[in-house]
């Protein structure tokens, strides 16, 4: 063991393989679902268009980003994730291969700019 804590640990395999694990209720199995297929790139676009809605994203749920006292909002699936945001939902394949960006145009009128980037 790596390292641990009530609700989470890393751990090591052999061959140097790191596995993060951690347990979460039910009702926020989409959240969690969704923070670990990532991508990185993807999170932090999307942590970017959230808080431009004042809301804040964690593996937990989603939040009122101006009230850290305010209730998270759990979702039991990715899609419920997405659909709180107004997001249709994106597939982990397409997350870990490019970037998606929201966009806003006239106003409330969204539309998503694929981003390739280069796998390093």
């Amino acid at each position: 063991t790596i390292e641990k804590g009530e609700h989470t640990a890393s751990i090591l395999l052999p061959g140097g393989v790191q596995v993060d694990l951690m347990a979460q209720p039910v009702s926020s199995y989409g959240s969690l679902l969704q923070h670990f297929t990532g991508s990185k790139h993807h999170n932090i676009a999307l942590r970017e268009f959230a808080l431009k809605k004042g809301l804040s994203l964690s593996e937990y749920g989603i939040r009122k980003s101006q009230t850290p006292s305010s209730k998270i909002q759990t979702f039991k699936t990715e899609k419920d994730f997405y659909k709180f945001l107004g997001l249709d939902y994106i597939e982990p394949e397409l997350r870990a291969t490019c970037r998606f960006i929201p966009v806003l145009i006239l106003k409330q009128v969204m539309i998503w700019v694929k981003v390739a980037w280069k796998i390093l």
